[in-house]
Order: structure tokens, then C-alpha cells, then sequence
């Protein structure tokens, strides 16, 4: 398995969340949506646990997800490369506003 692939016990690997899952929200969440669509943009790995971090169309980053998290939150609609690397949070915003994600929530 790749080192970008987030893996945990109960999900096979063809569902597996990565850098470039498009996902779905499956119940509202921090005031978005039940099906709002976003893109994980950020993987990484602390104390051994993976966690995706997850940034919505609609430019909320919502966070990151450890595996159980995940889980029960998002659903994974597709996948599309990103070659994207995580700098800050306000990066994050900058490059949102310059259209970096805009592919991602195309429909």
C-alpha cells in the first residue's frame, strides 16, 4: 500500500481515503451540510494513527480525520491526483481563493 493511503481496520483497500479523495459528507457537520462535497488535501501520520484532513467546496477546512472519524463521516465519491502540499492554514485559504481546489468540486 502507498504511504498516502489511509488505512484501518473494516475498510478494504479500493475504498481507502488518500490525498485526492473526493468525498462527501454523510451527516451535517460544524455547520455544513449532510452531502456537501470536498477533497482531502492532507495526509499524514502522529503517534501511529493516520488522519486525512478534509477541505469542503464551499472553502471550510473541517479538519482532520482519524480512521473511526472518517469512517462514520465521509463517504468517498472518486478520486483525482493532488500534488498538493500542506503548508498552513492561511496557505491553505490563499490557494483555495486562487482556485487551486476549484477542479476538485467541479461537477
Amino acid at each position: 500500500m502507498e504511504e498516502s493511503q489511509f488505512d484501518y481496520d473494516g475498510v478494504n483497500e479500493s475504498t481507502a481515503l488518500t490525498t485526492g479523495s473526493l468525498v462527501s459528507l454523510i451527516e451535517p457537520l460544524a455547520g455544513n451540510a449532510a452531502g456537501s462535497r470536498g477533497v482531502v488535501y492532507h495526509y499524514e501520520v502522529d503517534n501511529g494513527i493516520s488522519y486525512v484532513s478534509v477541505l469542503l467546496a464551499n472553502g471550510h477546512d473541517i479538519g482532520a480525520f482519524a480512521p473511526g472519524e472518517a469512517e462514520t463521516s465521509l463517504s468517498c465519491t472518486g478520486i483525482r491526483p493532488l500534488d498538493y502540499v500542506y503548508v498552513s492554514p492561511a496557505q491553505l485559504q490563499q490557494d483555495y481563493a486562487a482556485g487551486v481546489f476549484a477542479p476538485y468540486f467541479e461537477e
